[in-house]
């Protein structure tokens, strides 16, 4: 019978420690990547609702409303203002407005 040759203890823990730091950088991509996902799919829903908003309001009243604030005042719209900053273009009151939501960078006090 042939004897198996082990490595050293100390140069099998040499060898362990690259495919550990290996194993936590991969979970530590993994997480960024699904925390940056996540918050885009965030800023999305937030975009939808407020169109979805401003469908209302023209169903309503026959015209999108002039401004994002119309709709918090007279439709009950919520913004999360300290987690997004808000775009709202309006080109004609029978055209649906350009809405972008983007994160806000600024730092929160």
């Amino acid at each position: 019978m042939m004897q198996r040759k082990y490595l050293p203890s100390t140069l099998s823990q040499l060898l362990t420690l690259p495919f550990v730091i290996i194993v936590i950088l991969l979970l530590i991509t993994a997480l960024v990547n699904y925390t940056d996902a996540q918050g885009a799919k965030d800023m999305e829903t937030e975009r939808m609702t407020i169109e979805k908003y401003a469908i209302q309001c023209y169903a309503s009243e026959g015209s999108y409303p002039p401004d994002i604030d119309y709709l918090v005042k007279n439709y009950g719209l919520i913004l999360h203002r300290d987690d997004y900053v808000y775009f709202y273009e309006v080109f004609a009151s029978n055209v649906l407005p350009d809405i972008r939501v983007l994160p806000n960078t600024k730092e929160k006090e």
